[in-house]
């Protein structure tokens, strides 16, 4: 058996991650997302551009027509579902978990490539907190998960370009870091690697080229928006529309709290958080690594020694796992990634001081230094601290994986007097059970949301407030005829899709971004042009704001109270309550 897997090792390890990466596909499936917030509008302004309404004009969005127009086609081509939704979602992750292996392997071996790829997984792929919007299979935002799987793809081919110095490498990673930009700015950063290599070329053939293909992308997308009925005035709107947004009060106290953007008070707390969480489990599991390797060394039968190694494990995941590991995360999972870009970052100037009177960087040094580099600019949004519950939940995978590929490759090269061998199955190890730790924690919660939503649609779960929403898709099935309109505030567009009940497009979400950005005397003079048939007020708390109509929106709420008479509270007792309003005759 042991000579087999020498022999198959190659092919063993990625099956076994294809395995659990479908397993895990299964156990989870419809527990992803934010039944509320944000994911039910990817699924409902793709439908509506069907339809022949028109992005920024009848429909009120923040984001470019990219991802819009590309779901616009999926459905076109496999109807409007959920798991036409879920199928893209999963595509874009097993392509990033694919070119992570390559990347990996490439550059390292195939245990450094599988230990990689599998905690990356089970950190960030299947993360599947209660209430997450920061799924891979089913995100907040379309945009910015196509955006990241294009400019991921877009690092692997600058790579090959840099191993091969086959220019069409270097056009082809440009093209693909202006597909990412053209599905969402974040990472636009990125282009200052193929386009700055263009331009160190020298060649104005090679910058000329990188231009046009990061360009094309963009120019395609919205000749295709105008060809639907946009419109340069409409674009001088959206452009307006984009930067009131960005100055919305809102708006900067929510950046403030999952997008920091510089070092300040807040960043440090978080920093400060995630350094301390992060080596109080690490240190944990150092030390019982440790004690355990080390009696295991001496032990000579090995039978016993592999006993020893289950037993182990087993001890190390129930009590060191689950009593100090998920127990401290619980309440703060999303901060406690916010220690690696400063660990990568001294360990760049490390090797550059070492290396910086011959610059004779070796070969995996490179990769390092590339890695980390790229991952600053792909993250320049949230830099100062980086959090796993919004869009860290991508971009600190290539942090993860410089930090991977530092200790398991690097260290060894840099200090050559570690026992190699002992040392990498040490950290191995220790990566692996703090893999488990996130793994323990996500699957406990994807336990817990059991609680199907009724729908013909595509499948959901959710936990208990679960029964509201069932109950709330009932009463409008059953009370609302298929011609009526019916608004959410703040929002939940789930109601809509899974009733078929249109909604008012510029308003679907009543939330304080757009009500701060648009003023409040706006948004009411819009709706009474075009009042929507029925009302459905929650008591959703929305992050870091609080409560439609009592801590924002309080004049909307007064207009609906006079315009609207109030036809019931649905509530099953789990946290979510829901009120019914129909229009006066």
């Amino acid at each position: 058996m042991q000579e087999f897997y020498k022999n198959k090792k190659e092919l063993i390890l990625p099956c076994i991650l294809g395995a659990i990466y479908l397993l895990y596909i299964i156990l989870t499936w419809g527990k992803w997302g934010n039944i509320i917030a944000d994911c039910f509008r990817e699924i409902i302004i793709p439908d509506a551009l069907l339809q022949g309404k028109v992005l920024y004009s009848d429909i009120t969005c923040m984001y470019p027509p990219l991802a819009y127009q590309v779901n616009a086609v999926l459905f076109k081509l496999f109807g409007t579902s959920l798991n036409v939704l879920y199928l893209a979602g999963i595509t874009c992750s097993a392509v990033i978990l694919s070119l992570l292996y390559v990347i990996t392997k490439k550059y390292s071996s195939t245990n450094t490539a599988f230990i990689t790829v599998l905690s990356v997984m089970g950190i960030f792929t299947f993360r599947t907190i209660h209430l997450n919007s920061a799924s891979w299979f089913f995100p907040y935002s379309y945009s910015f998960l196509y955006a990241f799987t294009a400019c991921f793809a877009a690092f692997y081919f600058y790579l090959r370009y840099s191993e091969t110095q086959n220019k069409n490498y270097l056009y082809l990673s440009s093209l693909l870091t202006g597909l990412s930009a053209a599905f969402k700015l974040d990472l636009i950063l990125f282009a200052l690697v193929p386009i700055g290599t263009a331009i160190k070329n020298r060649s104005l053939k090679d910058v000329l080229i990188s231009v046009l293909c990061f360009f094309a992308p963009t120019l395609a997308t919205y000749a295709i928006w105008l060809a639907n009925g946009g419109s340069v005035e409409l674009l001088k709107q959206q452009t307006n529309f984009l930067i009131n947004f960005a100055k919305a009060p809102s708006v900067i106290e929510y950046n403030k709290l999952v997008l920091v953007q510089s070092i300040n008070k807040y960043s440090l707390n978080v920093l400060s958080f995630s350094g301390t969480a992060f080596l109080y489990q690490i240190t944990a599991l150092t030390i019982f690594t440790g004690i355990i390797l080390f009696i295991n060394s001496k032990i000579k039968n090995k039978f016993f020694k592999g006993l020893l190694l289950l037993i182990a494990f087993l001890a190390g995941y129930i009590f060191i796992i689950q009593n100090i590991a998920v127990s401290h995360y619980k309440m703060n999972v999303h901060h406690n990634m916010a220690f690696l870009p400063y660990v990568l970052i001294y360990a760049a100037l490390g090797i550059l001081a070492l290396r910086s009177e011959k610059h004779d960087f070796t070969y995996k040094e490179k990769f390092y230094l590339i890695t980390t580099l790229s991952a600053f600019l792909m993250s320049y949004r949230i830099w100062a601290a980086v959090f796993i519950s919004s869009i860290g939940n991508w971009i600190a995978i290539l942090y993860w994986l410089a930090l991977v590929y530092l200790l398991l490759e690097i260290m060894p090269e840099l200090l050559p007097k570690l026992k190699e061998s002992v040392y990498t199955k040490f950290v191995a190890i220790v990566l692996l059970l703090y893999t488990f730790s996130f793994t323990t924690l996500y699957y406990t919660n994807a336990a817990n949301m059991k609680i199907p939503v009724i729908s013909s649609k595509g499948t959901l779960y959710g936990g208990n407030y679960t029964k509201t929403i069932n109950q709330t898709i009932k009463y409008i099935s059953d009370n609302v005829s298929k011609d009526k309109t019916v608004l959410v505030a703040d929002e939940g567009l789930v109601f809509n899709y899974l009733t078929d009940r249109k909604t008012n497009l510029k308003y679907y979400a009543l939330i304080p971004h757009i009500i701060d950005t648009l003023g409040e005397a706006k948004v009411i003079e819009d709706l009474s042009a075009n009042l929507p048939d029925y009302v459905l007020i929650t008591n959703n708390s929305y992050i870091n704001v609080g409560y439609f109509g009592k801590d924002y929106a309080k004049n909307l709420l007064e207009f609906f109270e006079k315009k609207y008479d109030e036809l019931c509270t649905i509530s099953e007792n789990d946290g979510l309550e829901i009120r019914v309003l129909k229009l006066k005759d």
